[in-house]
């Protein structure tokens, strides 16, 4: 071996220990190793592992009530975690949040959750149903327990007598009882079915007129109140039927309070109290009507009247 070599040898020697002890120190250090290569002399690069997918966790899934008796009601309220699926009873919720059930009978809720690994985690509540107590009358139809009552209703009463509506031009029609402006429409047909609908009461009432919201509008619920007596068709009515033994309302977080039958979404409301206000309104009708709902405006919510029967 000639005086060259020696050197040589030598140093690929300690290349290679130096590069091993690297690679060694950075394993433990949970570092892979990404590149081995001879570019410019020895290359050798790490990278992070990667780390393993969160596992999806139930923080919290309870009732406010274990027991109650019929017709009562009891919240449901959940928080989860790394979940990228969340299924109360099979129906997609939100990672946080709660829900008014009113069961028939004792019945079983499932929370379940799924995440990123795939991985299936379920919770369950039990809410029993204990038979009302003392005598009560049995509900007609889908009545599910005592009339429900509204805490500080909003409602400005008129004399059905005295309303009209008067073409505004390019503004719409307006309906008036001669002292306040109390709809806008946006033709002449809706002004007046709109007409008909509002002689047949004498209040017109609101949930949620001073909520704070930018789309304050959106956030409030109209419903009218009171048999004048009067009588009148209403042609062609927009009204969607619902069962009201399935209305509950639902914490959307930011968004607000949904008052829901469980297959539209009926009206969204400022706070839990206005929803609860909504709930006891909605439980006394079984169809949501409209007027107005398909017009063009621009600001078309404003030319909306909404009523329930």
């Amino acid at each position: 071996m000639n005086s060259e070599t020696k050197p040589k040898t030598f140093v690929w020697a300690a290349v290679v220990v130096l590069v091993s002890i690297v690679v060694v120190v950075n394993l433990f250090r949970g570092l892979t190793v990404q590149k081995i290569g001879i570019p410019g002399i020895f290359e050798v690069e790490f990278g992070n592992a990667g780390s393993q997918p969160q596992t999806a966790e139930i923080l919290t899934f309870q009732a406010d009530s274990h027991e109650i008796r019929e017709g009562e009601s009891a919240t449901l309220r959940w928080k989860t975690s790394e979940a990228t699926e969340i299924l109360l009873n099979g129906e997609p919720v939100a990672p946080e949040g709660n829900r008014v059930v009113r069961p028939a009978s004792t019945t079983t809720y499932q929370l379940a959750v799924r995440g990123a690994s795939n991985s299936r985690l379920e919770k369950l509540i039990v809410v029993n149903v204990m038979p009302a107590t003392g005598e009560q009358e049995e509900p007609d139809g889908d009545e599910t327990g005592p009339e429900p009552t509204l805490a500080n209703e909003d409602c400005l009463p008129y004399n059905p007598q005295n309303l009209r509506i008067e073409d505004e031009g390019a503004r719409g029609w307006l309906l008036t009882d001669g002292d306040s402006r109390m709809l806008m429409l946006a033709s002449e047909q809706d002004a007046r079915k709109a007409l008909a609908m509002t002689r047949q009461h004498t209040s017109h009432c609101f949930i949620g007129r001073d909520n704070q919201r930018t789309n304050r509008r959106d956030y409030i619920m109209q419903y009218w109140k009171g048999d004048s007596g009067l009588s009148a068709t209403i042609p062609n009515e927009d009204c969607l039927p619902y069962n009201r033994g399935n209305l509950r309302i639902e914490d959307e977080g930011n968004r607000g309070w949904l008052l829901t039958d469980g297959s539209s979404r009926m009206v969204m409301l400022a706070n839990e109290q206005d929803a609860r206000n909504a709930l006891a309104v909605a439980r006394q009708h079984n169809m949501h009507c409209f007027i107005g709902r398909d017009n063009q405006r621009s600001d078309r919510q404003r030319y909306i009247v909404e009523y329930w029967k």
